[in-house]
């Protein structure tokens, strides 16, 4: 990589191409850049000291892309000598969400750069010379260098969830399972966007000796959405997956849409919708026949002051209604049962509701692990939760042993 000047190495935008080189400025080895590196099937290695010239500000980064289309099928995660960098990888370029500087890139492999740190001008050391310097009058003015501008890191969001025979993963957290048959505050942010408010209740139902999300409801502002699985209410309003996508809101927008079902599974058993918080959060309700799972994202600008089931945002802590911390995840289920002072969500009151009466829990003798560990469907549970790590494995192999539904294993 040289770093010289000169226009036809000017950089525009975040990223481009190697311009078109002056022979005077940039050699390459292997003729000129717009020569066809490709044949046919057949991917021809980048030449050896292959030479590309960009012109950057001091203090940012030279990133280059390799050639439009799909060349990060040839070259993603390989490493590669820059100028004086060693090792630097070459980076996927999503062309769903960045633009090169031609807007060619094609394929699944989309585009591949790098990106390689060019030094600071205003902070380098003067050049080593053999002639003698000259002594030049001091200054009568001070320049002010302004220093290079930073991008920050963003925050990511910190997620949470549950579902299955019920099993709810705090903040950050792995699952811990709750099995009464109940209505849940899993959030509740006082603050959410400009003290809007945010809501978020699960409700239980019991089958047998387990229990399993029925459906759930949100408050934004003042917005209720009730998510059913052949259907969905708002304001009261009834909707199917037919009417989405849909916005609402006031100052803050908020859209409802049809998420996308992945690949080989029957549409008949599932039904997925999105909900997207304005800019940084996003709730992800995923029903497989009756069952129902979510998925929250949240950005720490939306729910640092959240409170409820999900647990302190920061750390997942479980933390009751007085702010005090748990430690066992049953009791902390029943603290988080929907109270009086809880607003309402859900258009159907059903029972059982405090103050007369606390989560239902199962009466029916659960089955131990070592019993449905022998059980015939075992064998495809397996299978089915193969792509499930650490503890959640097991929880995953207890939701398909109890349901004898092998279907559950993809909501995991």
């Amino acid at each position: 990589m040289k770093y010289v000047d000169g226009p036809e190495c000017l950089k525009d935008g975040s990223i481009s191409h190697a311009c078109t080189k002056n022979p005077d400025l940039c050699q390459v080895d292997d003729g000129d850049f717009s020569k066809e590196m490709y044949s046919g099937s057949e991917h021809a290695p980048i030449p050896v000291n292959y030479e590309m010239c960009q012109l950057v500000k001091g203090g940012t980064n030279a990133e280059f892309i390799l050639k439009d289309g799909n060349a990060c099928e040839y070259v993603q995660d390989e490493l590669f000598t820059v100028g004086e960098y060693d090792n630097v990888a070459c980076r996927a370029f999503d062309v769903d969400t960045e633009t090169s500087c031609t807007g060619g890139g094609k394929g699944s492999g989309g585009e591949c750069f790098w990106s390689v740190p060019v030094p600071d001008c205003s902070v380098l050391p003067p050049p080593v010379s053999d002639e003698t310097p000259i002594t030049e009058a001091p200054p009568t003015e001070t320049t002010t260098v302004p220093p290079p501008e930073t991008t920050a890191t963003p925050v990511p969001n910190a997620e949470g969830g549950g579902g299955g025979d019920p099993h709810f993963a705090r903040w950050g957290r792995e699952h811990d399972s709750f099995h009464g048959e109940c209505d849940l505050v899993m959030v509740h942010s006082d603050e959410f966007h400009n003290g809007a408010g945010f809501d978020l209740h699960a409700r239980t139902k019991i089958q047998d000796y387990f229990s399993y999300i029925e459906s759930m409801a949100m408050k934004v502002g003042e917005n209720v959405l009730e998510i059913h699985n052949d259907h969905f209410l708002l304001n009261g309003v009834k909707f199917t997956s037919a009417d989405l996508p849909m916005t609402f809101g006031g100052e803050f927008k908020y859209t409802i849409s049809n998420a996308p079902i992945e690949a080989g599974k029957n549409p008949k058993y599932y039904q997925y919708y999105k909900v997207d918080l304005h800019e940084d959060s996003s709730v992800l309700f995923k029903f497989y026949k009756k069952f129902l799972t979510f998925t929250i994202s949240g950005h720490s600008n939306d729910f640092k002051d959240s409170v409820g089931l999900m647990g302190e945002y920061h750390t997942g802590e479980m933390i009751n209604r007085d702010g005090n911390v748990m430690t066992d995840f049953e009791s902390y289920g029943f603290e988080w049962q929907v109270a009086p002072t809880d607003t309402v969500l859900f258009s159907e009151v059903r029972s059982p509701q405090l103050p007369y009466e606390m989560c239902r829990m199962p009466t029916a003798a659960r089955p131990a692990r070592r019993t449905l560990r022998k059980s015939a469907i075992m064998a495809q549970a397996q299978e089915a939760c193969a792509h499930v790590t650490g503890g959640d494995y097991n929880l995953c192999l207890d939701d398909v042993a109890m349901t004898g539904d092998i279907g559950l294993a993809s909501l995991w």
